[in-house]
């Protein structure tokens, strides 16, 4: 065999292994716990303020891409006075169930994630705390890079509507790091 050719077996040996391995089981009748640490915006009323805050994600993986899930959320934000409201303190908060879609590339996987749930926030306005409580809806992206069979990290940016009013404002933003532990299965 000539040495030019030797150097192709290598890499062509590395893809015939991608290739014909054993199919990937992403999560499959397997538990993934997952804590979010997050920065967040929310929109209510007038008024806009940044803010953070953190989740948690417990999901059962039906299939090697189709998982049940539950989630929650809270995060804190400080709102600037607007023209019709002084300044104030809000504190946002979601929990609810769903699905999540996991797209298995060997080590990164991509994911969707949806969920219908309460969606509200408590509101510190002159003294006075007022809380709002609605059906919501969360659409989530994210990815995780899987740095061992148990135990991986990623992003995630989430968004939560009023189910109401999902193409209208308020806007609740979610967005950050995240870190899953992966058992069972």
């Amino acid at each position: 065999m000539p040495p030019r050719a030797l150097a192709r077996v290598p890499p062509a040996a590395a893809l015939a292994a991608v290739l014909l391995g054993a199919p990937a089981r992403a999560d499959e009748k397997e538990w993934v716990l997952s804590l979010d640490p997050a920065a967040s915006l929310i929109h209510v009323g007038d008024a806009s303020g940044w803010g953070g805050g953190g989740g948690l994600d417990l999901t059962y993986g039906v299939t090697d891409a189709l998982a049940l899930r539950v989630t929650g959320a809270a995060t804190g934000h400080v709102l600037g006075p607007t023209m019709t409201e002084p300044g104030d303190t809000l504190l946002a908060y979601y929990a609810g169930a769903g699905l999540s879609y996991a797209i298995d590339v060997i080590r990164l996987v991509p994911y969707v994630d949806v969920s219908l749930g309460l969606l509200g926030h408590a509101r510190e306005i002159n003294g006075a705390w007022q809380t709002t409580n609605n059906v919501g809806l969360e659409i989530g992206l994210g990815a995780d890079y899987a740095i061992n069979r148990r135990v991986s990290v990623g992003v995630v940016v989430r968004y939560f509507a009023v189910l109401q009013q999902v193409s209208s404002i308020p806007i609740y933003l979610y967005f950050g790091p995240r870190l899953a532990f992966h058992f069972g299965g």
